[in-house]
């Protein structure tokens, strides 16, 4: 007489509810990821735009000591490219806002007190935001 054993199966990949929980999972991860890392661009942006702010604040002030810069406003020209007072020290081209994503202007007028004489502004929005240089943003 012969004895029947039960076979045992053997598994081959993964069930319906395994599947399921894993997308869920993954799901979550993406709703928790999606806007941080949207906040970490806007803050990276925002550093950018500051650096080049400071950049332009730096090179308006050798500009003018070397007498290469008078009054005036200044931004890009033609293409991108930096005005002539500023190619030597910025190279060919200018700063472009990551936030506003126009051209960053220089006003420039050494007649006023020595903390209003470099104004840096982008546009955002609409609206023409100018850097604060003792706070270190845009307002």
């Amino acid at each position: 007489m012969q004895t029947h054993t039960p076979q045992t199966r053997r598994r081959n990949g993964f069930t319906l509810i395994e599947l399921v929980v894993v997308i869920a999972i993954l799901g979550i991860l993406a709703g928790i990821l999606i806007p941080t890392a949207g906040s970490l661009i806007r803050k990276a942006n925002e550093q950018a735009d500051i650096s080049h702010a400071r950049l332009l604040l730096v090179a308006t002030t050798i500009a003018f000591g070397s007498d290469k810069l008078g009054n005036g406003s200044y931004t890009a020209i033609e293409a991108g490219a930096a005005p002539l007072p500023y190619r030597e020290l910025l190279g060919a081209a200018w700063p472009r806002s990551r936030v506003g994503g126009d051209y960053f202007t220089v006003n420039v007028d050494f007649t006023l007190g020595p903390d209003d004489a470099i104004q840096i502004t982008r546009i955002v929005d609409s609206a023409v935001q100018v850097y604060q240089p003792g706070e270190a943003k845009f307002q």
